[in-house]
């Protein structure tokens, strides 16, 4: 998916310091924070601030150190200068160390924040098969990306706020006290310095909201790119589409560089900016200072003193106007997030009876009533008011042309789609299992591979063997190292092969009713008759959609699809 598609979903309110963006911070903050068992974060949040306090006094302790010893150093006070060496020297390691555990609370509150986030945010998108409409509609772009990489940076940047923005005011608090003694029209001089730097920088930064997002959709749709060839690597050979991909990925690198490169000329301009005003201010304070030592007003360890509560002062204010480039870095990746958990929640708060949908409801079998199907966007009208019933026993298998609607019916069945109208009666979810023509090969080992998705786990490793034989894969644990392996199973077996696995799975998790969708299309017709048998023999239901005359033999019931929505259900003299 390119940057244009994608910002199908997005609008101007996401390039923009506003309610919406603070909203999205705010619960992004509000899920970890004000959850139940959140008192270890607070715990230490709160040490964390109390050594911010304990810092911000030791260098105003330090402050006065440094100004008596500048004036003993200036005196030629030796025993007074080495006094106060040693208690500096003391004094900055206290500093230092104080710093170690603050940083190691801050990077495992951090941690924990991503752990806990990354969960929460991957049950919303598991639940109500949100990941399937997400991905489905193609609106929100790389979900999986943003998952994994964009909580991070959201706890990180966050995280670091409260002890930034505290830090800066009780440096500028402590400060200002020591600068108002020495000069107060230095310190005025410095509270308009800094409130005009403040001032720059909010207007200046307002633009890198949108580069930063620009860069991270970039960044993303190049990753996409990349899978891509990687998922689809045999494919792309037989076509021999090197050339294409090559292509294809090259112009997804040129929008993360035209991205790029449009923020680091803005860079360079805000870069020029701040370190013209950076350079003004370096000599300033001493222009106001001087003339007070030369007066006799002040000593010469007031001056140094001053002009590093000025810098302090100046750096408080610095970090209150990084607070906005901060933002405008994390805007992108809250956004992102937001985007999911937005989908999620109008997903889970959607009615269960929609006006102009499919109906579902449990029983002891399966039937469609009435029902009219219509692909997800209503562009193409399908399967029209179509009836039948299955019992347990029976078996029916769906035929037609290419395009007419025949997996959508078991897509209807198992409620992926629901536009049109009608209702249908399904048994348990415990009780069905869907396999398609591509079974899902979990990244996991054998055993789980073949209990997917809730096979018994009690059975045995001999048991699970048996299960092999019947589905005619008697060496397959053998020939990759047991059931404990752990593979790439999608690459390495066959399409035959997982299709095979997908009937063991049948056996594992004891379905009773079996909803294949060309689920035997790449084995032959021999082994295709041996996987029905064991279906059969294991008491399944059997819905069937696929091409093969030689289907016909293992369901009782055809139903035929016809263009513009026409259908015809007839009996079979088999099974």
């Amino acid at each position: 998916m390119d940057v244009a598609s994608y910002r199908v979903d997005s609008n101007s309110r996401d390039y923009r310091l506003n309610a919406v963006l603070f909203g999205r911070i705010f619960r992004l903050c509000r899920l970890y924070w004000w959850r139940p068992g959140a008192w270890r974060a607070w715990v230490s949040l709160g040490i964390i601030l109390a050594l911010v306090g304990l810092m911000a006094w030791l260098s105003n302790w330090l402050s006065f150190q440094n100004r008596d010893m500048t004036n003993a150093l200036v005196g030629k006070n030796e025993p007074a200068f080495w006094g106060l060496l040693t208690a500096l020297t003391f004094g900055g390691v206290a500093a230092t160390l104080l710093t170690i555990p603050s940083s190691f609370l801050h990077d495992w509150v951090n941690l924990e924040w991503r752990a806990w986030l990354t969960r929460h945010i991957t049950d919303s998108y598991l639940t109500n098969r949100a990941y399937y409409e997400i991905n489905s509609e193609g609106r929100i772009d790389n979900p999986d990306q943003r998952i994994q990489e964009e909580v991070g940076p959201v706890c990180e940047a966050i995280s670091g706020i409260p002890t930034n923005i505290l830090s800066a005011f009780a440096s500028f608090g402590v400060q200002s006290a020591i600068l108002l003694g020495i000069s107060p029209e230095l310190f005025w001089i410095t509270i308009g310095f800094a409130t005009i730097q403040l001032l720059v920088t909010l207007k200046i930064t307002q633009p890198t909201i949108r580069q930063n997002y620009d860069i991270t959709i970039s960044e993303a749709n190049l990753r996409y790119g990349l899978l891509s060839v990687r998922d689809h690597a045999e494919v792309v050979a037989f076509y021999r589409g090197e050339q294409t991909e090559k292509g294809n990925i090259a112009s997804r690198l040129q929008g993360v560089v035209r991205a790029t490169m449009i923020k680091i000329r803005y860079a360079a301009f805000m870069n020029s900016v701040t370190s013209s005003m950076s350079a003004v201010w370096a000599f300033l304070p001493y222009w106001i200072v001087v003339p007070a030592y030369l007066a006799g007003r002040i000593d010469y360890g007031s001056i140094t003193q001053a002009q590093m509560a000025a810098s302090q002062i100046t750096f408080a204010f610095i970090a209150v106007a990084n607070f906005i480039p901060l933002l405008s870095q994390l805007a992108p990746h809250a956004v992102r997030l937001g985007h999911i958990l937005e989908k999620c929640d109008e997903i889970r708060l959607r009615p269960d009876q929609q006006h102009g949908a499919i109906t579902l409801s449990s029983g002891d079998h399966i039937e469609l009533r009435d029902v009219c199907l219509q692909t997800p966007g209503s562009e193409q009208v399908l399967a029209q008011h179509v009836s039948l019933r299955l019992n347990d026993g029976d078996s029916l298998l769906i035929v037609g042309q290419t395009g007419v609607g025949k997996s959508s019916v078991l897509r209807a069945m198992a409620g992926l789609w629901n536009r049109g109208s009608g209702h249908i009666v399904m048994p348990s979810p415990d009780d069905t299992l869907f396999l398609p023509q591509q079974p899902y090969m979990t990244l996991s080992d054998l055993r789980t591979q073949l209990l997917y998705p809730n096979g018994d786990p009690k059975l045995s490793d001999s048991e699970l063997q048996a299960i092999l034989e019947r589905v005619n894969l008697p060496t397959l644990a053998e020939r990759h190292g047991g059931f404990g392996a752990v593979k790439d199973w999608r690459r390495i077996l066959s399409l035959g092969e997982q299709q095979r696995i997908g009937f063991a799975r049948v056996l594992t998790n004891r379905s009773r009713y079996v909803f294949l969708d060309e689920a035997t299309s790449a084995v032959d017709v021999v082994t295709e008759e041996q996987l029905y048998g064991v279906a059969r023999r294991a008491g399944c239901t059997t819905i069937s959609v696929g091409h093969r005359p030689s289907l016909t033999d293992f369901h009782n019931q055809v139903l035929s699809l016809f263009a513009g929505g026409r259908w015809e259900l007839k009996a079979t003299s088999t099974v």
